[in-house]
């Protein structure tokens, strides 16, 4: 009597451990599923676009290639950068360019304060504050 209520016991702890296995998985699966085109940027990107890649975004949140390299005609500064300080001591600082693409004009947010053709990194939009301050240095 005494080996079968272990054997019970142990049964139930097993099934009891596979029900809470499968349950994990399920839920590594679904957050997999969910961020899989962020992996798939990762992995795959940097994506070279063209100007036509450019013009046909209509939201930038839901974009398959968010990860990009994109060369322009010309880059303009547009005399507007942002300081980051921990403890009173600068440490990053956001240079704001303008890149021009024919008669597309994009913003672009760099560590970088020298003008290049050709920017790498993802296509977010900027907040209305930083527009707008921005556009008024412009």
């Amino acid at each position: 009597m005494d080996s079968n209520f272990i054997t019970n016991i142990i049964r139930r702890s097993n099934r009891n451990q596979l029900i809470l296995w499968g349950l994990g998985l399920i839920l590594v699966l679904i957050a997999i599923a969910l961020s899989v085109n962020q992996y798939y940027n990762l992995l795959a990107g940097p994506f070279e676009v063209s100007k036509d890649y450019i013009e046909g975004i209509k939201d930038v949140q839901h974009l398959d290639k968010f990860y990009v390299t994109i060369k322009g005609d010309k880059t303009e500064d547009t005399l507007y950068d942002v300081s980051h300080t921990t403890n009173g001591i600068e440490t990053s600082k956001d240079y704001f360019k303008a890149l021009y693409l024919d008669n597309i004009k994009l913003l672009v947010k760099t560590g970088n304060v020298d003008n290049q053709l050709s920017y790498t990194g993802a296509l977010t939009t900027l907040s209305s504050d930083e527009q707008t301050k921005v556009l008024e240095a412009i």
